[in-house]
């Protein structure tokens, strides 16, 4: 029999209710369920008392550091009032738990469970409550700082990095590498011209895309801030309108117009921050293209085929015909 090693596992449900949970003080959990797969893994966790959240971090997708980062952010904005999935204390006080693995160390977070449901957008009045709640977190964010490490969503975290891995995923089609190269390089262009003391920099969550947020009881709660960091305002606000045109079904400006009236109702955009708009929805589309490419030692590359790249270039030539 050949010993062989793993690079991604599913852990056991009834192993993390017998070794992890005891390290928490919940009361009795009645059921661990895996809940999603995405580029960590969750998992529900039911007590007599309430719901949790169990995310178990892929091995080596974020330090430790990293994780103390996110950690840090959503306790300061935790405690500033913001209604956010918050981290959970170990009976020893601590909130990251290291996990031996087949793979190797993953770490693992308890969260508290944000109730309610996604937002369908089918009232605008949804698009103006999601405006105005990242406004609020963006304000309440400010005077946040963290001693541990994290990248920045800078050029290099959204460009360089994610350029790096299509081009590889692109060796056999050089004209589609060097269009999607070409455009990164025209809009980091566009970018750089506008004065930095005109765009609001500050923490972000990164993946506001619409969703990462449930409804409850007329207000939002917001969660998975693993993609947080600091970076330009701009970047954030231009992710909601990337959404409104990638998922049909919510592809009218009505939406963007609620959107931006709910935000300017706490925090006002520039007109020079509304100007990037279309050059930050390129760059989040190349970005995502370079996490989903990345994501394939997990998922197969068969998952991206021929249709995938020709379903990105069509898409960031609609942001070009639609915006330049």
């Amino acid at each position: 029999m050949l010993n062989i090693n793993a690079t991604y596992s599913s852990l056991s449900v009834d192993d993390l209710v017998e070794k992890v949970m005891p390290s928490y003080d919940v009361d009795r959990v009645v059921k661990c369920e895996f809940w999603y797969r995405g580029f960590n893994d969750t998992y529900k966790i039911t007590s007599q008392e309430e719901n949790y959240i169990l995310r178990v971090y892929k091995k080596d997708w974020r330090t430790e550091a990293q994780i103390n980062f996110e950690l840090d952010a959503l306790n300061y904005l935790h405690n500033r009032g913001a209604k956010v999935s918050y981290p959970i204390k170990r009976r020893d006080g601590e909130f990251i738990t290291a996990l031996n693995a087949p793979e190797g160390t993953r770490y693992a977070v308890l969260m508290s469970f944000a109730k309610g449901d996604v937002l369908t957008y089918k009232d605008n009045s949804d698009a103006f409550l999601y405006g105005e709640r990242v406004a609020e977190l963006h304000a309440l964010s400010e005077g946040f700082s963290s001693n541990h490490d994290r990248f920045k969503l800078d050029d290099t975290h959204l460009i360089t990095e994610p350029l790096k891995a299509i081009e590889q995923f692109l060796d056999e089609r050089p004209d589609d590498w060097n269009y999607i190269n070409t455009l990164c390089i025209k809009s980091l262009e566009n970018i750089n011209k506008i004065p930095s003391d005109t765009v609001d920099y500050g923490f972000c969550h990164g993946d506001l895309h619409g969703w990462n947020a449930h409804k409850f009881s007329g207000d939002l709660i917001f969660f998975d801030f693993d993609c947080c960091g600091f970076g330009r305002r701009a970047y954030e606000v231009s992710v909601f309108r990337w959404s409104i045109l990638l998922n049909k079904g919510r592809g009218n400006r009505d939406i963007w117009e609620q959107y931006l009236k709910g935000y300017n109702s706490i925090r006002t955009l520039s007109d020079d921050e509304l100007e990037l708009a279309a050059d930050y929805m390129i760059i989040r589309d190349i970005w995502r293209m370079g996490l989903q490419i990345f994501g394939t030692f997990s998922s197969g590359k068969g998952s991206l085929g021929d249709h995938y790249i020709g379903e990105r270039i069509n898409f960031l030539r609609t942001i070009e015909k639609r915006w330049f």
